[in-house]
């Protein structure tokens, strides 16, 4: 597995010392000894919450980002900032990007940021590449078989 931290409060726009870093960093990345490339950050690109600054910076992201995740099929995205959770279909450019064999070189989004602080209560956009939205405290396992899958569990606790 290969592991990039980005910094999502420093500039990650296309021409960035930070985007130019990631580019060469992912063409490097010999997909034959690491099957799987995660990208973490603070902020996510993909998020529903109706927060609207938040969800500007998240539109910006996506847009700046996409087409390099794609281009070098990147794995599987994880952020925090919001204090909830949130997982969507392998999705680039705002659409789900799966083939019916589950094949695609668009990463996974996952906003894991539910590990104590007070929750979120912002009301949820309901955008179609959402695929599980949880309000709720919990962490995320991921568990790595080979060169065949990720599988990420949830670990939620109900709320009354």
């Amino acid at each position: 597995m290969h592991i990039v931290m980005l910094s999502s409060e420093h500039d990650w726009q296309q021409g960035s010392k930070q985007y130019q870093w990631l580019e060469k960093d992912l063409s490097r990345v010999d997909r034959r000894l690491f099957p799987w490339i995660v990208i973490t950050t603070h902020r996510p690109a993909y998020n529903s919450e109706a927060y609207a600054a938040d969800h500007r910076v998240s539109q910006h992201m996506k847009a700046e980002l996409d087409s390099l995740l794609l281009k070098h099929s990147v794995s599987l995205f994880l952020a925090g900032h919001y204090h909830s959770y949130e997982r969507t279909c392998a999705v680039s450019k705002n659409k789900c990007m799966e083939s019916e064999s589950g094949a695609t070189d668009a990463p996974v989004h996952i906003t894991v940021g539910a590990a104590g602080a007070t929750l979120d209560s912002v009301s949820l956009l309901g955008k179609p590449w959402s695929m599980l939205e949880m309000n709720t405290y919990g962490f995320l396992n991921l568990r790595v078989k080979g060169s065949e899958e990720i599988i990420g569990e949830f670990w939620g606790l109900p709320l009354n």
